[in-house]
């Protein structure tokens, strides 16, 4: 059964030496795959032990019987292309479809290290039964990436993905026999110190209300294996520390001083370079990692906000953005109080921002978790104001705190008399509903003294200071206790 190309495969019977709990795992998670996707008649799963090795057959699904030639030959050609490759059933002396074969690659930091076969025996969508398999290969990727399985990222994210597989196929908490959690388990080494009983318990926390938009997807996040490898990068980042946290300022009105410094997300690839959110953070979202990227950011923000309050600065607070799928997820509340007794600081001391479009996404969930927050004293603040389609009336509903002006506003503020006018109706009705206002996007000192003469409450912008990293923004917060008002001494040096 060899290729003439340099990787070949060996089928059922024959033996090669791979571990037993890799194809422990394997067939478990084939066995959960097929049980999830309608219409599976047969599936195979290829690994490699090591590069440049043979792919050697893991797990087999149904467990008795002879594998079809269909399902190795079409993992041939996948494995010969690189790519996913589907193979239409078609009946006898017509062109009606009675099934499909589609292999799907298994990539490990952008190489091939193994591909998932099924077959179906009956007509499928063709958008829908790919997009499940390519998510249930992402999965299995991650379940495969053993060099760093006892970080607490990697943790974090496995507890998030097993949630969305197990929650697709109803297993309930008490479910503890699971032989899918057994096996995450196994494959995690022990690290999470549990009983199985308590980490599905666990698991079940981490359940988020976001689903797949594929028709037929089961929610599973699809990880783009013909991403190049992205997902896998996002992956990396969070087990070896590529992302980074650089803050910007807020200036209050009324005292002029650093009220709140505001976490922003970048991410240093070793091969790429220094990365902004609009480089990753799409593949993060569509990989489903989001809420890992968040639990990141708000612990290593709030961390560093008990720094600064132990460096003599305690009055400062710190903003954090969550995506939607981060602050949708219901664990969100329970894990924000658990960080607050770790680090010591205040509820009111974190604020959490969104954009309008995630509220407005899903207002009724989006106004529960708001109103948690709220009772939990940690501050809500409506991010990119005036770019979506909800309106101050519509937000009263809400127990916000605070509304930012996006910064396609503020840069027009002095020679948009519509802009302006715009800005100014914001700001007054903001105040009329009791809401603060953050103007964001301020870099001259005519759109400063602008939105000073309308009362704006806070700042943020270039004007000031952009992004810093924490030992920078240390020194500003030292700079500005010496000259006691950041407006003051933004006003001299401009």
């Amino acid at each position: 059964m060899n290729l003439t190309a340099p990787v070949g495969i060996i089928g059922k019977h024959h033996t090669a030496p791979e571990t037993s709990s890799l194809k422990s795992l394997t067939q478990s998670w084939l066995d959960q795959l097929c049980s999830m996707i309608d219409g599976v008649t047969h599936a195979i799963v290829l690994m490699q032990e090591r590069h440049d090795h043979d792919f050697i057959q893991s797990a087999c699904w149904p467990h008795s019987g002879d594998t079809p030639p269909v399902l190795l030959d079409t993992a041939r050609e996948a494995i010969t292309t690189r790519q996913e490759v589907t193979r239409p059933e078609v009946q006898d002396g017509g062109d009606r479809v009675t099934g499909m074969t589609i292999a799907c690659p298994v990539l490990l930091d952008s190489h091939m290290s193994g591909v998932v076969v099924v077959s179906t025996g009956q007509p499928v969508d063709s958008r829908g039964l790919p997009g499940q398999l390519r998510a249930g290969c992402s999965w299995l990727a991650l379940l495969l990436r053993r060099e760093s399985e006892s970080g607490k990222h990697y943790l974090a994210t496995m507890l998030e993905m097993a949630a969305m597989f197990l929650e697709s196929r109803h297993v309930q908490p008490d479910d503890s026999g699971d032989p899918v959690i057994t096996r995450i388990i196994d494959t995690l080494g022990g690290h999470t110190g549990t009983d199985t009983s308590t980490l599905l318990k666990q698991i079940h926390d981490t359940v988020r209300h976001s689903r797949g938009d594929d028709a037929g997807c089961t929610g599973l996040p699809v990880a783009a294996a013909t991403h190049d490898g992205t997902a896998q990068d996002i992956i990396r980042a969070l087990e070896e520390d590529w992302f980074e946290l650089h803050y910007q300022p807020k200036v209050e009105l009324e005292t002029g001083r650093i009220s709140c410094m505001e976490a922003l997300l970048l991410m240093d690839h070793p091969g790429s370079g220094l990365q902004m959110p609009d480089d990753f953070l799409p593949d993060a979202a569509e990989a489903g990692l989001m809420p890992a990227i968040d639990d990141w950011v708000l612990r290593t923000a709030c961390h560093q906000l008990r720094a600064w309050h132990s460096a003599g600065h305690d009055n400062l607070s710190v903003a954090v953005n969550l995506s939607t799928a981060g602050f949708m997820q219901p664990r969100l509340v329970s894990q924000l109080a658990a960080l607050m007794d770790e680090t010591g600081i205040r509820p009111e001391q974190l604020e959490i921002e969104v954009t309008e479009l995630t509220l407005m996404d899903s207002i009724d969930t989006a106004a529960g978790v708001i109103r948690k927050l709220n009772e939990a004293g940690i501050r809500i603040s409506v991010d990119d104001f005036g770019t979506g389609y909800s309106s101050l009336n519509y937000l009263q509903r809400l127990p916000i705190s605070s509304i930012k002006i996006d910064r396609s506003f503020t840069g027009f503020i002095t020679s948009d008399t519509d802009i302006a006018t715009i800005v100014r109706g914001i700001i007054a009705m903001a105040h009329a509903t009791g809401l603060e206002v953050i103007a964001e996007g301020v870099e001259t000192g005519a759109q400063l003294a602008f939105l000073r003469k309308l009362q704006c409450d806070q700042f943020q912008g270039y004007y000031f200071s952009g992004p810093l990293e924490p030992g920078d923004a240390l020194q500003l917060l030292s700079m500005e206790a010496t000259a006691g008002s950041l407006l003051d001494y933004a006003d001299q040096v401009s």
